[in-house]
């Protein structure tokens, strides 16, 4: 049986797509290839060429293997707003080989290192991971001095270990 939405695809295009056998990076090395001087990124009435681009993503792998020390299998967040930037620091990751992580939830505090626009970004990135870990920390406080302060109710003999109530 197939999926309902096959019954609005359009008979002229194939319904699956091979995955390719080559990396993102040797995709954009292609593209350079062939289209080095066109238009990859139009962003606020700036064109970025695709020659500019990979330039851009190989100055930030560099930077994140040499200058910071990122390896293979260390997780990066990634927190920034759609824009060149974004996917410059998006490919590097790629290229680099770690994995990378997008600000939501815990995996603020999966991530070995981090991506953000600006110190004042950094700075309020970091308030708010402190934060969270204070308020972490207080609610396990708080839930250990009620464990820890609770009278200990004796045991009746009588009763059986299915009904005992803690109070």
């Amino acid at each position: 049986m197939e999926p309902d939405h096959y019954r609005f695809w359009p008979a002229n295009l194939p319904r699956e797509m091979p995955l390719p056998q080559t990396s993102l990076y040797r995709n954009l090395e292609d593209t350079v290839e062939r289209f080095a001087d066109k238009t990859a990124v139009f962003y606020y009435g700036t064109p970025l060429s695709y020659l500019q681009f990979k330039r851009d993503v190989d100055a930030m792998a560099g930077f994140l293997q040499q200058r910071a020390g990122v390896k293979r299998g260390d997780r990066v967040l990634l927190f920034m707003q759609n824009s060149p930037q974004f996917m410059v620091a998006f490919y590097a990751i790629a290229i680099v080989a770690a994995s990378w992580h997008f600000a939501y939830g815990l995996w603020l505090f999966a991530a070995k290192w981090g991506i953000t626009v600006g110190e004042r970004a950094r700075k309020r990135f970091g308030y708010l991971c402190f934060a969270l870990a204070l308020g972490l920390v207080a609610i396990g406080a708080v839930s250990m001095y009620g464990f820890l302060k609770a009278p200990l109710q004796p045991l009746d003999s009588s009763s059986s270990s299915e009904n005992i109530v803690m109070r």
